[in-house]
């Protein structure tokens, strides 16, 4: 079973998700609720923005690009929360 973030953790992603940076892969399976492997598969299937490769190994999405992707998907409404 995964580890369920703290609210700390659920915080400190949803700020770099409001930033002008990168987001890792840890926050963002944070914000998006998605799992690593499941986002990787997305990734390939075109149903989720590429990612960066920020170092051999590692990659990170644009910040900005992510939550745009999540605010086109979400339920009206939701987008405000996201946002704020």
């Amino acid at each position: 079973m995964a580890r369920v973030p703290t609210a700390d953790e659920i915080a400190s992603a949803n700020a770099r998700l409001r930033g002008e940076g990168f987001i890792g892969m840890r926050d963002t399976t944070i914000v998006t609720d998605k799992s690593a492997p499941t986002i990787r598969r997305e990734v390939r299937r075109g149903d989720f923005p590429v990612p960066v490769r920020i170092s051999r190994g590692r990659v990170a999405w644009r910040a900005p690009t992510l939550l745009q992707w999540l605010t086109e998907r979400a339920a009206p409404g939701v987008s405000q929360v996201v946002r704020s």
